[in-house]
C-alpha cells in the first residue's frame, strides 16, 4: 500500500500529536486502535486520549490496563455529542497537533501518521483529512480497497474557512473520483489540526 501511495514527505522534526478518541460502549474498538497505535504506528511521539461517554462496557477499567504507549481518558456522566467530546478535551492535549479519530479506525500501513502529518504541516493547512480507506470489495476495487477520501484540505482565509480538493493521479486503487465537490468541511473519521502559533516550532522539508 505504501507503494501505491508514494513515498510520504518528511519533516526534520516531528511534532508531537494528542490523538483524541471519544467513545461510547466502544471496548472492542478502542482494543482495536490501540492495537494498531502500538504495533502499525511509526511515529517518534504521541499520545491518546480516550473521552468515554457514559459507557457500561468496562471501557474505563480496561484503558487503566494499558501502560505501553501513552493513554489518558475523561469520563462522562453521559453521551455527549461527538463534537461537545472532542472540543471538551482538546485543551488537555500535551503536544502542539492535534487528531481528532474515530474510535472504529484501523491502522494497516505504519507511515499513516508521518504521512498525515507531513502534510498538514507542509501544506500550512488549518484543518487536514487522512487518505481513508474501505474495506469491502467493490467493483471499483479489486484487492477490497476503496478510498473514500484522501487529500481533503481546509484553509483559513478572510473570508472564513474555504476547502481544496485538488485532483489526484491514478496509483493503483488509489485514484481520483469521477467529480470534485467543493464545500468548507471535512469527514471527522481522521482530520488533523495544529494549536494556533505551533508551527512556528515545527520543523519541514519536503
Amino acid at each position: 500500500m505504501r507503494r501505491r501511495l508514494g513515498p510520504a514527505s518528511q519533516l526534520d522534526a516531528w511534532p508531537g500529536v494528542s490523538i483524541i478518541v471519544p467513545s461510547r460502549n466502544g471496548r472492542e474498538h478502542l482494543g482495536r486502535l490501540v492495537d494498531g497505535l502500538r504495533d502499525a504506528t511509526d511515529y517518534p511521539e504521541f499520545e491518546l486520549i480516550a473521552v468515554d461517554n457514559g459507557s457500561d462496557d468496562e471501557t474505563i477499567g480496561w484503558l487503566g490496563t494499558v501502560t505501553d504507549i501513552s493513554v489518558r481518558h475523561v469520563a462522562n456522566a453521559e453521551n455527549v455529542s461527538y463534537s461537545h467530546a472532542n472540543t471538551q478535551v482538546a485543551e488537555l492535549g500535551a503536544h502542539p497537533t492535534l487528531l481528532f479519530l474515530n474510535n472504529d479506525v484501523q491502522q494497516f500501513e505504519r507511515g499513516w501518521l508521518r504521512e498525515l502529518v507531513a502534510s498538514h504541516v507542509l501544506g500550512a493547512h488549518t484543518i487536514t483529512g487522512a487518505t481513508l480507506l474501505h474495506t469491502e470489495r467493490t467493483r471499483r476495487s479489486a484487492d477490497g480497497r476503496l478510498v473514500q477520501h484522501r487529500a481533503i484540505r481546509l484553509y483559513r482565509t478572510p473570508a472564513g474557512i474555504a476547502p481544496s480538493l485538488p485532483a489526484l493521479p491514478s496509483r493503483g486503487p488509489i485514484r481520483s473520483a469521477p467529480w470534485t465537490a467543493c464545500s468548507p468541511a471535512t469527514t471527522g473519521a481522521r482530520i488533523a489540526r495544529s494549536r494556533p502559533g505551533s508551527r512556528r516550532r515545527a520543523g519541514r522539508r519536503s
